[in-house]
């Protein structure tokens, strides 16, 4: 099998805070069978879900979601096995907030079991946010990691830790008041733990985030031609040396 890649992702802020946030989709086709992924963050300080299963868009599975007073925080996760026709995503939320949202694709993924395993955890006010390690069951899973920020001035991010890198980042409105937050992945070969990313803010302050593992998909097979001296023989066909 071969690890999933991240063919293109795309990315909207609320210009002021809100109960819905669209994205535009991700300039790469998409096609059949492409594994689809929304991560959303906002920065309301409460306990209340913001990103459930009752306000997922339709066609797409919640997988789940973190927050309350101490990240002061939230952020949560959808997914769906594409059709091909997807397009734009409006994501709605029970609460007004400033928000942000990824939206990627992902090939090479086991579209009959596409989530290996996942976790969502938060922490308060910090400026280095280590997101816990989960331990896969499976060789070649694609890891991802997402942070949902208190504040826009959280913003810039990096990350560190073995094998991450950082896919996006992004920043609504500004200052404290606003939401910020950023994703980023791993290769994992071999099954076992995925490793802490740190994510390192630009201010200390409370977040919530994740990790989660994608399987990968059967590989094809490949033919290969076979060599041989073919010669007829009553309408069939014979090897000869």
């Amino acid at each position: 099998m071969t690890i999933p890649v991240i063919k293109d992702s795309s990315k909207a802020v609320s210009s002021a805070a809100g109960v819905t946030l669209t994205c535009l989709k991700p300039t790469a086709d998409i096609n059949e069978d492409d594994f689809l992924i929304l991560i959303c963050g906002n920065d309301y300080d409460s306990t209340a879900n913001q990103f459930s299963d009752s306000n997922k868009p339709s066609g797409w599975t919640f997988l789940g979601q973190e927050g309350n007073r101490t990240s002061d925080a939230h952020i949560g996760v959808y997914y769906k096995v594409a059709s091909g026709s997807e397009g734009t995503v409006t994501v709605t939320t029970p609460r007004s907030e400033d928000w942000f949202m990824f939206y990627g694709i992902i090939t090479g993924v086991d579209t009959a079991t596409p989530i290996n395993t996942s976790s969502f955890s938060f922490h308060g006010d910090t400026a280095s946010h280590d997101i816990p390690s989960v331990t896969t069951t499976e060789d070649d899973c694609l890891i991802l990691y997402g942070l949902s920020f208190n504040g826009a001035d959280g913003y810039t991010y990096s990350v560190a830790g073995t094998g991450y890198s950082q896919e996006d980042q992004a920043q609504a409105s500004g200052g404290s008041s606003g939401s910020s937050g950023c994703f980023g992945s791993r290769d994992l070969a071999t099954a076992g733990a995925s490793g802490i990313a740190t994510v390192t803010c630009s201010v200390s302050d409370g977040a919530a985030f994740f990790q989660l593992a994608i399987n990968a998909g059967a590989a094809t097979p490949t033919l290969l031609p076979i060599m041989m001296n073919m010669n007829q023989f009553n309408g069939g066909i014979y090897e000869t040396d």
